[in-house]
């Protein structure tokens, strides 16, 4: 699937918004059957069931994100028995791994509620305004998707109207990154201008952030992400501001991806009952910091547990995840534990040590169960040599296996590629994914970013 992304694709996605797993989210048509004209003769109901597929669409991008982010951050390990290339591709050769296609069907069915809302006169200016912020934050959100994984191979701002108008460039990171904080501040804007409520319901996943005013601070959430992705770090504070970042809310305080075992829905598809693809990688026993009593980071014990030991094509693990604990387990799109620490390290690339040492602190604590660290910091037995370091334990340790996974995108940013572990002879660390063959292939020229980055 490349960007040329029909509106009969587009339709597709929207129809099956049944899947989206937010408990009650009333679509007025089942079918999808107002979706063939929802671009030329939108209607209420056709612009509301596309609203909510957007919803389902996000959902898509969560497994791969967190095994992408994950995998190649040395955090876990896909060994599927039945792919055991996956262990290549990620090692050694680097398949074609992007995280492209859903996003980018997901970017053209917002494009198709943002052209159509102000055509349906039944919506008032405030509930069209509510639906252009919602839909401006998803696409924002999924180009972040689409960028954090790609990087410096570039990707296209947006999908192509159809099958006969001409593929969209691909354009360098900043330019990817100056479009999605615009994106964002757009639907700042709508949203600021929405009124008390959606028109439509945005599901369980989104409880407490499902009114323009409580999902404007989703949207800052985002926003910070970003910052924090160019080490913009002065604007990462101020976005931070208008976020929910509490040191009063608890840590899991946050937006979800939802999943069910409903008929119609789909299961988390990162839980396993019985261990069979998903292990987690040794270095995060090996790299836990201790706790006063001499037993392992808090974080450490409630998301990995120890297995029978395991080879497969060549890696040999004895732990496995257990953050997702059933088959309906949400899995976070963002929350509280994140932005603090997103906070913490805006203040460290700005230089206030002690208010970035405070936050460290309020998560060593309340989240690992460890001791706090000094002001200034100096390195305990078995503490990173760096405060820096001690920042990136903490935020690999509290978003593991998660969609907004940072050991690999932290490692980048930070230059330290390199230092991840090297399980096996020939294995490297990707700096970068490239741009999916099938999209390289529908260009005459192909991109830079179609060739594979060379690993370290």
């Amino acid at each position: 699937m490349t960007a040329r992304t029909s509106l009969a694709r587009a339709a597709v996605l929207a129809a099956v918004v049944v899947v989206c797993g937010c408990n009650s989210l009333d679509a007025p048509d089942e079918n999808g059957l107002e979706l063939g004209s929802l671009a030329t003769t939108p209607s209420a109901s056709g612009i509301t069931y596309a609203s909510q597929g957007l919803l389902s669409g996000m959902r898509g991008d969560a497994s791969q994100l967190t095994q992408n982010f994950s995998i190649f951050g040395r955090e876990g390990y896909n060994l599927d028995p039945g792919d055991l290339q996956l262990v290549i591709q990620y090692f050694e050769t680097l398949g074609d791994l992007a995280v492209w296609a859903n996003p980018y069907r997901t970017i053209k069915l917002a494009d198709l509620v943002l052209s159509g809302v102000g055509d349906v006169s039944s919506f008032s200016a405030a509930q069209q305004a509510g639906f252009r912020g919602f839909a401006e934050t998803v696409k924002a959100v999924e180009l972040l998707n689409v960028i954090r994984n790609v990087d410096s191979s570039g990707a296209a701002l947006d999908a192509s109207a159809g099958a006969n108008t001409p593929l969209p460039p691909i354009v360098a990171p900043g330019v990817v990154y100056a479009y999605i904080d615009a994106l964002l501040d757009s639907a700042q804007t709508a949203l600021l201008a929405a009124g008390p409520s959606f028109a439509f319901n945005l599901g369980a996943g989104f409880a407490g952030f499902d009114t323009p005013t409580t999902f404007l601070q989703f949207n800052r959430a985002i926003r910070a992400r970003a910052d924090i992705d160019v080490q913009n770090f002065s604007q990462a504070l101020t976005d931070l501001t208008g976020s929910f970042v509490s040191t009063s809310q608890p840590l899991a305080y946050g937006v979800y991806f939802e999943f069910s075992t409903a008929s119609g829905d789909i299961a988390n598809p990162l839980y396993e009952a019985v261990p069979r693809y998903y292990y987690a990688h040794p270095s995060l026993a090996d790299s836990a910091q201790n706790k006063a009593d001499n037993t392992a980071d808090n974080r450490f014990l409630t998301k990995v547990k120890q297995i029978p030991p395991i080879t497969r094509a060549g890696l040999t693990t004895q732990w496995t995840f257990q953050i997702y604990g059933g088959p309906a387990a949400p899995m976070a799109i963002v929350r509280n534990e994140e932005l603090i620490l997103l906070r913490a390290e805006a203040n460290l690339g700005l230089g206030n040590t002690a208010l970035a040492i405070q936050d460290i602190n309020f998560i060593r604590v309340n989240s690992g169960g460890l001791a706090p660290i000094p002001t200034p910091y100096v390195a305990g037995p078995g503490q990173p040599p760096t405060l820096l370091d001690e920042l990136l334990y903490e935020k690999r340790y509290s978003l593991m296996w998660e969609p907004g996974s940072s050991s690999w995108l932290d490692a980048r940013h930070y230059g330290t590629l390199v230092d991840l572990p090297h399980d096996l002879s020939g294995f490297v660390v990707f700096p970068y994914c490239y741009i999916p063959l099938v999209e390289c292939q529908a260009r005459s020229n192909g991109p830079p970013g179609c060739q594979a980055p060379a690993g370290v």
